[in-house]
């Protein structure tokens, strides 16, 4: 024979299962408030998953060129014999420089100047996961970038 306490118990919890699976969005909380500002009032959308936020991270070109930069700088490390670990290293910290340089304001509409120093950014990292100087491959990246440059320009007529 069940208790008065039991019968309760089973009771209030049932009630908790039914009032759970029939709760609103605004009792979700994988909800958020957000404010509509076209409709003037305040809706109900969906939380990001875990999966969501890596996929809109990948769109994002400062990550998308530290892992390009990562990937160069082992390949180079392994061609160079020198350290994988510092030439993932310096690769992802080139690649981030390069995305930075392609999100930046002030480059935007100065093509020649963004791709210079991509190119300078991209040399001096080859060159220091190579381990030779550093002054002479910036240079020599920064000939390369706006070589690139006037390439598109002016040979293939592509804009910027």
């Amino acid at each position: 024979m069940k208790s008065n306490l039991a019968r309760f118990w089973a009771a209030s919890m049932a009630m908790v299962l039914v009032m759970a699976s029939a709760a609103p969005a605004w009792a979700n909380p994988s909800y958020e408030r957000v404010y509509d500002a076209s409709a003037r009032r305040y809706v109900y959308v969906q939380k990001p998953t875990a999966k969501d936020r890596i996929q809109n991270a990948w769109r994002n070109p400062v990550v998308r060129s530290s892992a390009i930069g990562t990937a160069a700088g082992v390949g180079v490390g392994a061609l160079t014999g020198k350290s994988l670990l510092k030439g993932g290293l310096v690769g992802a910290a080139t690649g981030a420089g390069v995305g930075l340089m392609d999100k930046s304001e002030l480059l935007r509409d100065k093509p020649l100047a963004r791709r210079a120093l991509k190119g300078t950014a991209i040399g001096a990292g080859a060159a220091i996961t190579a381990g030779t100087g550093i002054l002479p491959a910036a240079a020599i990246g920064t000939g390369v970038g706006a070589g690139v440059h006037y390439t598109r320009k002016h040979i293939l007529e592509q804009p910027d």
